[in-house]
């Protein structure tokens, strides 16, 4: 019987220490999360402000043209002309 109480003390402080073992890690794991959400959120925020703000703006200014406006618009200076041929096209008689 003394035997079975020494292992019955064994068992619980190892028993113990795996708890707190634990509790540890789940701590540990807890501020790893919270760190990790907070990157995704930084993230998630930069790809918004970098990528969709500036669409969101351009789409915006799209939706709200004037046709007056387009004819102003003038096509910008290339370094020379356009390698592209125009073709009278044959009207049906």
């Amino acid at each position: 019987m003394a035997v079975a109480m020494v292992d019955a003390v064994r068992l619980a402080k190892a028993n113990r220490r795996r708890y707190e073992h634990l509790v540890e890690c789940q701590e540990a794991l807890g501020q790893r999360a919270a760190a990790e959400n907070a990157a995704e959120q930084r993230a998630r925020q930069a790809l918004y402000d970098e990528a969709l703000v500036p669409f969101r703006d351009v789409l915006q200014r799209l939706e709200r043209v004037d046709p007056v406006e387009l004819a102003e618009v003038e096509l910008p200076a290339g370094g020379g002309e356009v390698g592209v041929e125009f073709r009278r096209c044959a009207r049906a008689p």
